[in-house]
């Protein structure tokens, strides 16, 4: 998805988590391009310019768990079942750091907090609205009733 620096501009200033998915995935459809000019990522505005093995069957899915440990949680390294773009999208600091940044802007449940909870960023670079996190945070609470001093429950929040 090629959008002009105007278009970006104007998604930043709205500053919402669904701009910033937008964003997301426009920047790392860019990295894939730059990555493999010869696999037909989509350039220019109509889909059907030229598509090919990355993306023709429109289901490259980009996820990057997430969870809490110690007091700024851990996220794991970005995967894709797609075997092309797989090494690479494990290995890029670009792509870990802009999926990194989004997770921690905009997970908005005390999921970063020693075993807090934790959750999955799924990104469709060329589906933007297609992508969505879902991430979960524990509720501890102790109770005392013979003998029985603490009870944990997973607390399920879809974003």
């Amino acid at each position: 998805m090629i959008l002009s620096e105007q278009v970006r501009e104007r998604l930043r200033a709205e500053g919402t988590a669904s701009s910033a998915l937008v964003l997301l995935c426009c920047s790392i459809q860019d990295r894939l391009a730059a990555q493999f000019p010869d696999q037909g990522l989509v350039v220019g505005s109509l889909r059907s310019q030229r598509t090919a093995s990355i993306t023709s069957d429109d289901s490259l899915c980009i996820q990057m768990g997430f969870n809490g440990s110690g007091d700024s949680g851990d996220v794991d390294r970005p995967y894709t079942e797609n075997k092309v773009a797989c090494e690479f999208v494990s290995k890029d600091p670009e792509i870990c750091r802009l999926m990194s940044d989004y997770i921690h802007a905009y997970a908005d449940w005390d999921w970063y907090n020693n075993d807090g909870g934790g959750g999955t960023l799924f990104v469709y670079p060329n589906h933007p609205l297609s992508s969505s996190m879902e991430g979960y945070y524990n509720v501890s609470e102790a109770i005392s009733a013979d003998g029985v001093d603490a009870q944990s429950v997973n607390i399920t929040e879809d974003e």
